[in-house]
């Protein structure tokens, strides 16, 4: 049997390369929540993800390694800037970055 990890992953992957952003934000609050139930979030980044959360955004959730890792938030089409500083008036640190609708591929097999 799949794990619920496979299916979300397998369900978040077929949102982003459908272009659905709002069903890709609401897998990934899904996912916090599960990371947030399994013991790896701080209070810091539960507070991080809500701030988020109130801004023009689709969804976040933590990532990296869990107890002290980094939010990820995923904001509305040109939101992202306007976002980005509020967030910094209230944290440390925000990066902006973009992400290329393809990725990793294989050119050839050996």
């Amino acid at each position: 049997m799949r794990s619920l990890y496979d299916r979300l992953f397998e369900e978040a992957l077929s949102s982003y390369l459908a272009g659905d952003l709002e069903t890709l934000g609401r897998l990934m609050a899904v996912n916090g929540f599960m990371l947030r139930l399994a013991g790896v979030s701080t209070p810091e980044l539960d507070r991080i993800v809500e701030a988020s959360m109130e801004k023009n955004i689709y969804g976040a959730k933590l990532t990296g390694a869990g107890g002290g890792g980094c939010v990820i938030a995923l904001p509305k089409q040109d939101e992202a800037s306007r976002v980005a500083e509020e967030l910094r008036q209230r944290f440390q640190r925000v990066w902006v970055s973009e992400c290329p609708r393809e990725g990793v591929r294989v050119e050839e097999t050996l």
